[in-house]
């Protein structure tokens, strides 16, 4: 069974790319605004929580986006040259690995995966939470009219988190196709995890 930290990982990997989307929709939700004043001032223990609800479901929904485009952006900024001087991705579609190899490893190795994998998810969707954020605000601002202290401050440094993270999380796909490669490509040096499972 999965860890109580291993749960609560899962649990930040979306509560806080949601948490940075959420802050930035307070300026057009009167909802969220009004809960965060009710925290700010009177320490609500009822508004943090809903607040939080809708912060994870937010990050859900990040995440959901991440998983769309990270692979397809690292799959353009992980490329490799073949015998031929032609270029070629680097990294792997999902539907390429042979999951029946991988999953032959033993629980440990799976375990590493899966550690991995979470730093990756963690990045995309903070990436995606950065450029949401970076376009809520422009869209307050520009549209709405709504003044925003230090308004290009902030864009540049939202668009140099987005950026960092964006270039991060391809990185780290590239790496966890590599792995992956390597799991395939590799015989299992343990007892596999299905004949532990069966017994």
């Amino acid at each position: 069974m999965p860890s109580i930290s291993s749960n609560f990982l899962e649990v930040l990997i979306f509560l806080a790319p949601g948490l940075v989307v959420t802050f930035a929709l307070r300026r057009e939700s009167d909802f969220l605004q009004g809960l965060f004043n009710s925290i700010q001032t009177n320490g609500s223990s009822s508004s943090l929580a809903i607040l939080l609800i809708n912060a994870v479901a937010l990050g859900l929904v990040v995440s959901g986006i991440a998983t769309l485009f990270m692979p397809w952006l690292a799959r353009l900024m992980n490329t490799k040259v073949r015998s031929d001087n032609k270029q070629e991705p680097g990294v792997q579609h999902y539907h390429q690995i042979n999951f029946a190899k991988v999953y032959s490893h033993s629980k440990e190795a799976l375990e590493a995966l899966q550690n991995q994998t979470r730093i990756y998810m963690a990045y995309g969707s903070m990436a995606v939470a950065l450029f949401l954020a970076g376009c809520i605000m422009a869209y307050s601002y520009y549209i709405n009219d709504v003044p925003i202290e230090n308004f290009t401050f902030k864009a540049v440094l939202l668009a140099s988190f987005c950026i960092f993270m964006t270039c991060a999380s391809c990185r780290y796909f590239a790496f966890l196709c590599h792995f992956n490669d390597q799991l395939q490509n590799t015989p299992p040096a343990h007892t596999p995890l299905r004949s532990q499972q069966t017994k």
